[in-house]
């Protein structure tokens, strides 16, 4: 039998048999390059995901690490599979031409996957203001010029080199897989309840009736739309009529540029040292754990049921040790299976097909994961909490995750999920399901009792960053911003027996807030020691 022989270019001409490494295609080097491919199609998927911030209030496990390795696999074996047939299909049938031809438009494809993921990126990270979808780049010329004209322009400098440029891009994303892949295994990790804590029951030591205080926190709501040109929306009747017997704050600014900073700092105002540490101090601080030392909002406030629950934070860490019921709420799809994060993520891949009229958004069941029905617990929490104030005084912080992104609400409750985070009128559907949460806790206040004689204070942590009139930003430097346009955020308090609405137009802070809670629940039992129990007729902050 004569064996087969090839001829290797790096051994001088020499022969090589065909089943050594010279004779073999380069299988690895083929299934590298497919995998830097995939890395950069799914990057812009879960980019997100794996930034410090949000492994943190997402809870970041192993399920998120092996989907998005999975995905990036699978995809890699799809793409290496679609070239190694053509391979056989054409360079082996002696189609040298049409050969050609596809691996031209295979490097076109991985250009424009390097493009996408750049611009996304980007995009997300509201670095472009040129990207939004009245930018110079955001509409069909943009795309066009994008994909259509930048590699024509490579392909045309060199036809040779702009297959090898294609190669090397894939080579360098391949090279970032692998250190996400090593770096992925450091991120914490936490284990997830799939049960929330229900309110303990009540336990009969505290005095029924007495003043309850409620913070209403809801999340990225913002003062612009809310009140355009100064005005209440119409169609937010609930907010509307409790703003008749509340103070309207027009120039309140949270503590802070987003969710961890802001909240946090709400908590323990009285801890000047913690909450004078810059943005990226305090964040750090948070997410590895380090728990602060300082008094928080609910020291001293034995006379009361104290509670505390949100999202995005461990409560437990901030405040765990001076309220008597917390909870930190895994955020959206934390239950999801494995295998469903693994065809979530592949799925995306074919969003394009929408544009042919496939339903592809139904293949994403929007209710896994249990993010609806733990946004769902929240509110029932709530109410529970005010139908609690007929039996004992409540002393509340509650971070709802209304009108936050991505889920979809109308006045009935969600209907679906939404990538697209800059879309007004869905932002507007969910603040009037806001509205829809705000006017049942009243009712179930009124119900009890003990609606005229509580303090409620009804704000959000910072402002819609979404919005596409408000692009370009960054979280550090608006952060040290007294009036940053994040910070600007509704302020409507309610103090007990208060009657009849009122207009502010100074400026105030969280730190004013606190103040008034404690004034309020001074003449209660157990309410912060050495403050007079009389209450003057004005805060000492207002004019």
């Amino acid at each position: 039998m004569i064996e087969k022989t090839c001829v290797s270019a790096a051994a001088g001409g020499r022969p090589a048999p065909a089943g050594s490494w010279r004779g073999r295609p380069r299988f690895f080097l083929w299934l590298a390059y497919a995998g830097g491919a995939a890395y950069l199609a799914l990057l812009p998927q879960f980019y997100e995901l794996t930034n410090a911030e949000t492994r943190f209030s997402m809870k970041w496990n192993w399920s998120h690490y092996g989907a998005i390795l999975s995905a990036v696999g699978l995809l890699a074996l799809c793409y290496w599979g679609a070239g190694a047939g053509l391979f056989f299909l054409l360079k082996k049938n002696r189609r040298e031409g049409l050969w050609t031809l596809a691996t031209r438009i295979a490097a076109w494809t991985a250009c424009c996957l390097f493009i996408r993921c750049v611009v996304s990126i980007a995009d997300r990270s509201l670095a472009l203001p040129w990207l939004k979808p009245d930018g110079w780049l955001g509409g069909t010329p943009g795309k066009l010029l994008l994909y259509g004209l930048l590699p024509a322009a490579a392909l045309m400098a060199s036809r040779r080199n702009f297959v090898v440029l294609a190669k090397r891009l894939c080579g360098l994303a391949f090279i970032l897989l692998c250190v996400f892949a090593a770096t992925g295994l450091t991120y914490p990790r936490y284990a997830i309840e799939a049960d929330l804590p229900p309110l303990p029951p009540v336990s009969g030591e505290r005095p029924a009736g007495g003043r309850s205080v409620f913070i209403l926190v809801f999340d990225e709501w913002t003062y612009d739309r809310t009140y355009p040109g100064g005005a209440l929306r119409e169609d937010l009747p609930h907010l509307k009529a409790f703003s008749e017997d509340a103070d309207t704050y027009h120039r309140y600014y949270s503590g802070g540029s987003c969710t961890m900073p802001s909240i946090s700092r709400f908590l323990l105002q009285k801890d000047e040292a913690f909450c004078r540490q810059p943005y990226e101090e305090l964040v750090r601080g948070l997410q590895e754990n380090r728990p602060p030392a300082g008094p928080t909002l609910f020291a001293g406030r034995e006379g009361f049921f104290r509670a505390v629950f949100g999202s995005h934070l461990d409560y437990r860490l901030l405040v765990g040790g001076d309220v008597d019921y917390v909870a930190s709420v895994p955020f959206l799809d934390t239950l999801t299976s494995f295998p469903q994060r693994t065809a979530d993520l592949l799925m995306t891949q074919l969003s394009w097909t929408r544009h042919l009229g496939v339903p592809i958004g139904k293949f994403l069941e929007p209710n896994r994961g249990g993010g609806i029905r733990r946004l769902q617990w929240m509110m029932s929490t709530l109410y529970a909490l005010a139908d609690r104030t007929s039996q004992e005084p409540v002393f509340a912080f509650c971070h709802l995750l209304i009108p936050h992104y991505p889920l979809v609400w109308d006045v009935d409750g969600v209907v679906g999920r939404t990538t697209e985070r800059s879309e007004v009128d869905r932002y507007l559907g969910n603040l009037r399901y806001m509205d829809v949460v705000l006017g049942r806790f009243l009712d179930r206040l009124r119900a009890a009792g003990t609606l005229d004689d509580a303090l409620i204070v009804v704000t959000s942590n910072h402002a819609w960053r979404f919005d596409p009139e408000q692009r370009k930003f960054d979280f550090a430097v608006e952060d040290g911003l007294p009036e940053s346009w994040l910070k600007h955020v509704p302020l409507l308090v309610k103090e007990p027996g208060q009657a009849g609405a009122r207009q502010r137009q100074e400026r105030v802070s969280p730190l004013d807030i606190h103040d008034l809670a404690e004034r309020v629940v001074a003449p209660h039992p157990g309410g912060v020691p050495g403050r007079a129990a009389a209450r003057p007729e004005e805060p000492p902050w207002r004019e």
